[in-house]
C-alpha cells in the first residue's frame, strides 16, 4: 500500500495506526 509508505515516512510513529 503506497498510502501506508507514505504515512510511515511522514509518522513512523503512526504506523500502528
Amino acid at each position: 500500500s503506497i498510502l501506508r509508505v507514505v504515512r510511515g515516512i511522514l509518522r513512523p510513529v503512526e504506523v500502528k495506526a
